[in-house]
């Protein structure tokens, strides 16, 4: 055979791909703007193209890609940098415009409060975080308008039946307080309010008891009646963290001093009968519990009477767990709820 004529038809065939491939190597290049190879020249047939190089290429192009982009920002950069001072001041404006339209759908239906000297009142409170609330009216101090019961005391003693709403009252005080020294208005039919220079509200933690309790929450409430000025101190069930001997005694104190320096004090406690005897400048307001309903809920007028004793009215409680206990249990709440009656 013609050895010869067998290798130049294979060299030109070789030539012919790699012709091809070069060719298309370049159609590429001339598309993405650099220069691209893909192609083995060592092995021409059959044609393929190497996984490391289709890596390399998309490494290649993310970098032109990236590279175009920071030049084509630096153009619009060029163009619009002049216009940035304006951009950022009308973000702010609709930032501006957003909270004022959220402020606006919070606050629909409440009234902006008169401030006075004086005292702290409120007709027809609502509690902002309880749906559908029984509006109440508070006042502690003086109010322009006059409350039955009410003579003007800084101090109250807030008692009353179990679930009736004394932390609720407490805590729609300082909402009303509390959005008044903000400037807004408030979820009440008519409130009158005295700028003060501080709030402070002891909420009892459920969880927390014993000496370090009663030791933590001691210092607090004397830290809060240090030094002077306007001050609204709402405190609920401080007795629930120690002895109620030791609370009577405790909390008499604290609020002789309250009172002497002219504090706004509302006090949640059941020792009101006793609290009562030992401070005669302070009112004694009550939540009561009127009996239970077809489902045996506890009734309840969640407006406090001023200058009544509210009664805890535990024997409700007793009468509703006697009603819904079976077998053993039924027949010890039974005794435990006829010795009430």
């Amino acid at each position: 055979g013609n050895y010869d004529a067998i290798f130049r038809h294979f060299s030109e065939i070789e030539s012919e791909i790699l012709e091809e491939i070069s060719e298309a190597e370049k159609r590429l290049s001339e598309k993405l703007n650099f220069a691209v190879e893909l192609f083995s020249r060592e092995n021409l047939y059959p044609v393929e193209v190497p996984p490391e190089c289709i890596e390399a290429l998309r490494q290649e192009l993310e970098k032109e890609l990236r590279l175009e982009m920071y030049l084509k920002s630096r153009e619009i950069v060029d163009e619009i940098k002049h216009l940035i001072p304006k951009l950022r001041e009308e973000i702010n404006r609709a930032y501006e415009l957003e909270f004022l339209r959220a402020v606006k759908e919070f606050t629909e239906g409440f009234e902006f409060p008169e401030l006075i000297e004086g005292g702290i009142a409120f007709i027809n409170g609502k509690h902002l975080f309880i749906k559908n609330p029984q509006p109440v009216s508070y006042v502690v101090g003086k109010a322009p308008v006059e409350f039955d019961g009410v003579k003007g005391e800084r101090v109250v003693i807030l008692t009353g039946a179990n679930s009736g709403g004394k932390t609720s009252l407490l805590e729609l005080v300082s909402q009303i307080v509390i959005l008044t020294h903000m400037g807004f208005p408030v979820n009440a039919e008519k409130a009158w309010v005295e700028v003060l220079d501080e709030v402070f509200f002891f909420k009892r933690k459920r969880s927390v008891y014993g000496a370090g309790a009663f030791e933590t929450a001691l210092k607090s409430f004397v830290r809060a009646l240090t030094g002077n000025g306007r001050k609204l101190i709402l405190i609920d069930e401080f007795e629930a963290i120690t002895e109620p001997g030791a609370a009577v005694k405790i909390m008499a104190e604290l609020l002789k001093i309250a009172h002497e320096k002219g504090f706004y004090v509302i006090i949640v406690s059941h020792l009101g009968d006793d609290l009562r005897r030992e401070l005669p400048f302070a009112r004694v307001d009550g939540i009561e519990a009127r009996g239970l309903d077809e489902n045996l809920n506890l009734i309840v007028d969640r407006q406090p009477k001023f200058g009544t004793l509210g009664r805890s009215t535990p024997e409700l409680i007793v009468e509703r767990l006697y009603r819904t206990r079976r077998g053993r249990e039924k027949e010890i709440f039974e005794r435990v709820w006829r010795a009430f009656t």
